[in-house]
């Protein structure tokens, strides 16, 4: 925006604007800031919103990467996703598109299953009687569903055999849920041995689907680090066995990074710890904080300072 401006007469201060010159220039400029502004908003509810799903691309899997004959339920597979059989058995794997379920056994007028992500009811402050969207990368048969308590808000039945973006929009509630609220996939539709591919689940405050954006992998790994975490290897399931720093008596706390949102449930997958090149002793954990724990000797002896001790430990603060 060029501005006119006029010579000082002698003697007289300073350069000063030709203000009935500059008036409209300074008008229309202002008229077209507030156009584009106007564009942008227009446009904001088609971009991406913040996405509510954990690990929606399925990207992290601290528990492993093959779920062979999986039945039952409440079992965790991919960070932040559970698996209920009910009468169903499946196999869940991590491909290079997300996550694969295969189908073992579907048994005809039952319930045979879903995978899910519970959320944490706090968040469900943030969605009171607002407008919500639910979204997937699928493909094969099945139905994408949100559930508040045991209501079913909303459903997408979908079949397809390429892959697919489905959705389903709905109005939230103006009360708070008071038992769950869940992401769910339903496997009814799969018959024996068929198979389900999903990926970029989305769930976000909208009335329409907008880009699902995959976030940085250490902000995905932090996130469901708050749910779980564990010393025993990542993704490409290296080295089991993590040396930790002992003191004499008991452990050095073992800090839990980043802070988990509940004081998680400490397990020792492999049984317990074990001196080098001695025989494994029990361990329990306690106190356990939602930062940090220490580990005790079960078996009634002291840990030595400059002794190694290795062990695998998993931190679980999960919804269940």
């Amino acid at each position: 925006m060029g501005l006119d401006f006029e010579k000082p007469e002698l003697g007289k201060p300073g350069w000063g604007q030709k203000v009935d010159a500059n008036f409209e220039k300074v008008k229309n400029y202002a008229v077209g800031v507030d156009n584009t502004l106007l564009e942008i908003t227009k446009n904001l509810k088609y971009k991406a919103n913040y996405n509510y799903i954990i690990n929606g691309d399925f990207s992290i899997w601290q528990r492993g990467i093959s779920f062979k004959n999986l039945a039952g339920n409440e079992k965790y597979t991919a960070d932040r996703w559970k698996y209920n059989g009910y009468s169903g058995k499946s196999d869940i794997e991590l491909i290079s598109t997300g996550i694969k379920v295969k189908a073992l056994q579907t048994i005809a007028g039952t319930n045979n299953g879903d995978i899910h992500q519970p959320l944490e009811l706090s968040l469900a402050k943030e969605f009171l009687g607002k407008t919500l969207t639910f979204s997937a990368k699928v493909k094969g048969r099945g139905a994408i569903v949100v559930c508040f308590d045991s209501i079913e808000l909303g459903k997408k039945v979908f079949e397809t055999s390429s892959f697919e973006t489905v959705s389903v929009t709905f109005k939230f509630p103006d009360t708070l849920p008071t038992w769950r609220l869940l992401c769910l996939f339903d496997l009814n539709y799969l018959e024996t041995n068929a198979e389900l591919f999903i990926s970029n689940a989305k769930l976000e405050i909208s009335d329409c689907l907008t880009p699902f954006m995959t976030r940085l992998p250490g902000e995905e790994l932090a996130l469901c680090q708050r749910y779980y975490q564990t010393n025993i290897g990542n993704q490409s399931w290296g080295e089991r066995w993590i040396q930790e720093n002992i003191s004499t008596g008991r452990t050095e706390p073992i800090k839990l990074n980043p802070i988990m949102r509940v004081s998680p449930t400490i397990t020792f997958p492999d049984g317990g710890f074990t001196e080098w090149g001695r025989t494994p002793f029990a361990t329990s954990a306690w106190p356990v904080l939602n930062g940090a724990f220490y580990i005790n000797r079960d078996d009634g002896n002291p840990f030595e300072q400059g002794h190694m001790y290795l062990g695998a430990w998993a931190a679980d603060a999960e919804i269940y």
